[in-house]
């Protein structure tokens, strides 16, 4: 059954900047693609959930340092910074 739906400017921006790309023959299809990508991901993300869900029920986790990866957060960002201890 076909369907009426108001988009916002934002929205409707984004749908005429795909059809601008001449990969889409029209509003219809851009939003039906949109909408089957959405699934997708979505049924993506609901796996590694239950993935990881799984992982916990088994024990196959380790416990998290917070202070241990902001160390190393911080240590790759220095690194690709150009930074080093020498330079503080």
């Amino acid at each position: 059954m076909p369907m009426t739906i108001t988009l916002t400017p934002e929205l409707e921006a984004i749908v005429n900047e795909q059809l601008a790309t001449g990969q889409f023959a029209s509003a219809e299809e851009v939003v039906a693609v949109a909408l089957r990508h959405a699934r997708q991901q979505l049924e993506e993300l609901r796996a590694l959930i239950a993935e990881g869900e799984a992982d916990v029920q088994h024990g196959r986790v380790a416990p998290l340092n917070a202070r241990a990866s902001l160390e190393a957060i911080r240590a790759k960002k220095q690194v690709a910074a150009g930074e080093t201890m020498c330079d503080k």
